[in-house]
């Protein structure tokens, strides 16, 4: 049982490790992120939220990403530094996650860890990982709220249902599209 655990525990530090070399092989940025940090900027430097002062122009499609940046600015950290540390970090609980799904679904672990390793090796995955945009972030609250909706399916704990839409919730917050995640409720509680 223990030998299990080891191995598992092995196997996906290889996973991330692999995935953060790759990650830092590709050092790419996007430039949409900085309209992001100007909207940021802006805000934390009392403006509001608005591209250029006097100007009542929405422009960002990614509200919570924006509140983070402008938290970074505020507190004198590269807002660049700190996105892409927060798109690292979640998509290394991406690769986790979706070891923990495949477990769920095919409830075998050599699938789960394939399945994990090649979404770390995905170079569409690691680019955006390290772009400084909030993709990575949003697919992780998503992902979260497939998982406990999963969760809830096999266990029937209404607790899940919470959990699923709390992280539903963060994913709307990041990015206006999660709001179409909502509906999956009305069909699940029927």
């Amino acid at each position: 049982m223990y030998l299990i655990k080891y191995k598992s525990i092995i196997i996906l530090l290889l996973i991330f490790i692999s995935f953060l070399l790759f990650c830092f092989n590709f050092s790419f940025l996007s430039d949409d992120a900085f309209i992001s940090y100007r909207y940021a900027k802006n805000f934390a430097e009392g403006n509001g939220i608005v591209y250029n002062q006097n100007e009542k122009v929405e422009g960002y499609t990614n509200f919570l990403w924006v509140m983070i940046s402008s938290t970074f600015i505020y507190s004198n950290v590269d807002p660049l530094a700190g996105c892409r540390a927060i798109s690292i970090l979640s998509s290394l609980l991406l690769i986790l996650l979706t070891y923990l799904i495949s477990i769920q679904i095919f409830k075998l672990s050599d699938m789960a860890f394939l399945g994990a390793g090649l979404l770390a090796l995905n170079p569409g995955f690691v680019l955006w990982s390290y772009s400084g945009m909030e993709t990575t972030f949003f697919t992780l609250f998503v992902t979260l709220g497939i998982f406990f909706t999963l969760k809830f399916l096999n266990v029937k704990e209404n607790r899940y249902l919470i959990y699923s839409s709390i992280f539903f919730l963060i994913a709307s917050l990041t990015r206006q599209e999660g709001v179409l995640l909502f509906p999956e409720f009305f069909v699940l509680d029927n």
